[in-house]
């Protein structure tokens, strides 16, 4: 026998109690689910569709491609560096129109690095399938531009000296004469300066081209699919009402139920069993601590709920209806004690504080639930003018005129 049947304390966790609790509230859970995908579904298709045209651009490098991060970043950061700005972003929105001001790119399309070397990956959200695509479309065209223009200006700028240098070494080797030994020295000095500047332009302006375009009609929409959406939404709804129902189900109501039962049996550390008719049908943990207390000589007592009656019984066991006005004052410590509760039976704040009262008394305590439609106050006939008492329960001693009631 388990400890807890011995000991009248329940397992700190039942899990297969809980899902068995849970089972019940399964189809009450599942309609509210339902109701809840639908909704989902609902606003989420009466919502402004938004689709997501994403695009690959590539970097055609002038120089040759170097395996280093250094050279990675060197070709990837003038490109992530205009995105951000203002001219870029008012010539995106140019080029998309619609209404679209700079204040909207930011929001709507995002360049982000790409895993392979020299590779962007460029992404527009519209309300259009065209519209996204031609956003995604523009924001490569406009980065294509202006960083070429941007380049130009840097080769110029970076040119401006070296030029000068080769132009000034240029005047100086023509005003000397031919037989003159300088000659030599000018020519190395102009030489080198013309290999700077061969150098600088041989670094070319790189250009941002599109490696593929999609068609307008394979744009998906963005985000996940209404239908996963929904889904999710109902599962996790799902979980939230069977555990609301499950709780509230021991705690609102007027009626005893089994989660009220098994709820109140924990929390006053009772043993709960459930059996139609108590005194043939008690379950074999609770008639086994009795007819072992019995054996002992120790006291046995059945604390009987307003909705149900005493019955004649062939067992030295003492029946307390808590009908009685004085029903307290009847309370004795006992080695084990029944408290028999009908399922269906009205007034759960009285019946707590009973369970609480009979829970102070007994070293082992049980709660016999009885299911509706076989209460006590039902059967009292049937106890009295059949054969199912029986004569014996395991663990009881043999009846004699002491102690038969």
């Amino acid at each position: 026998m388990a400890d807890s049947e011995v000991t009248g304390i329940p397992p700190a966790l039942d899990l297969g109690r809980h899902l068995r609790k849970v089972a019940r509230m399964a189809i009450p859970a599942a309609v509210i689910a339902a109701i809840a995908f639908g909704i989902t579904a609902w606003v989420l298709a009466s919502a402004p569709a938004e689709y997501k045209a994403t695009l690959t651009a590539q970097i055609d490098a002038q120089t040759p491609a170097v395996a280093s991060e250094a050279y990675i970043y060197q070709m990837t950061a003038p490109y992530m560096a205009l995105t951000a700005s203002d001219a870029v972003q008012q010539g995106v929105a140019d080029r998309v129109g619609n209404g679209w001001t700079p204040a909207d790119v930011p929001s709507h399309v995002t360049v982000e690095l790409a895993k392979s070397p020299l590779l962007l990956t460029v992404s527009a959200t519209a309300d259009s399938p065209e519209t996204a695509l031609n956003a995604a479309t523009a924001m490569v065209s406009e980065l294509d531009t202006k960083a070429r223009v941007q380049r130009v200006k840097e080769i110029a700028l970076t040119l401006a000296a070296p030029q000068a240098e080769v132009k000034r070494l240029t005047s100086q080797l023509n005003s000397l004469p031919n037989a003159s030994p300088e000659r030599e020295i000018v020519q190395d000095q102009l030489t080198a300066a013309t290999n700077q500047v061969n150098q600088i332009r041989a670094g070319g302006i790189n250009g941002l081209s599109v490696l593929s375009t999609p068609a307008a009609s394979e744009i998906p929409r963005a985000g996940a699919s209404i239908w996963v959406i929904a889904l999710f939404v109902a599962v996790i709804v799902w979980i939230l009402a069977v555990e609301a129902l499950v709780w509230g189900r021991s705690r609102w109501g007027r009626t005893v139920n089994q989660a009220w039962a098994e709820r109140i049996s924990q929390r006053e550390r009772m043993t709960l069993e459930r059996c139609r008719n108590v005194w043939p049908d008690l379950p074999i943990a609770a008639a086994s601590a009795v007819g072992a207390a019995i054996n002992d000589g120790r006291s046995v007592v059945a604390v009987l709920s307003p909705a149900t009656d005493p019955v004649p019984m062939n067992r030295p066991i003492t029946q307390i209806s808590t009908r009685d006005a004085e029903w307290e004052y009847q309370l004795s410590p006992a080695a084990v004690v029944l408290f028999v509760v009908a399922e269906g039976e009205t007034g759960r704040p009285q019946i707590a504080d009973i369970a609480h009262a009979v829970s102070t008394i007994g070293s082992t305590t049980f709660m016999i639930l009885q299911p509706k439609g076989s209460g006590l106050r039902n059967s009292v006939a049937d106890a009295t003018q059949s054969e199912d008492v029986p004569e014996e329960w395991p663990g009881a001693p043999a009846l004699t005129a002491e102690n038969r009631l």
